[in-house]
């Protein structure tokens, strides 16, 4: 089924990646999808804040953060009732990695894929 951008226009979402041309070109991505992007964040301690002040409807979340795990803010984001989805280079979740339930997209980034993730979860 093709995703239309009233489908999700007005969410807001977070973006939890610490590649800077990769966030910038998902941002205009949902930006284009009608999506709101309320923040960028590259680190796990400002993605934990921003978790905490955005209150976003929906996040993206990289799965290593500068090296470091974002299991912490999986953790945030699921205590805060705030779905998201897993985005990677690797070809699957880490092992150590809690949710294995949530959607999981690998960079890069199927536009489609990643799409069809966030609609299903806003639903």
């Amino acid at each position: 089924m093709p995703i239309t951008p009233d489908a999700l226009r007005g969410r807001r979402i977070l973006i939890v990646e610490d590649e800077i041309l990769l966030a910038i070109d998902l941002q205009n991505l949902l930006e284009e999808k009608g999506l709101e992007v309320v923040g960028i964040v590259p680190s796990v301690q400002k993605a934990l804040q921003a978790v905490a002040d955005l209150r976003p409807d929906v996040a993206t979340l990289d799965l290593n953060l500068r090296g470091q795990s974002s299991q912490p803010v999986a953790d945030a984001l699921h205590q805060s009732g705030i779905p998201f989805v897993v985005t990677s280079g690797y070809t699957t979740m880490m092992c150590d990695f809690s949710y294995q339930n949530v959607p999981f997209v690998k960079k890069p980034i199927d536009e489609n894929e990643l799409m069809e993730a966030l609609r299903s979860m806003l639903a």
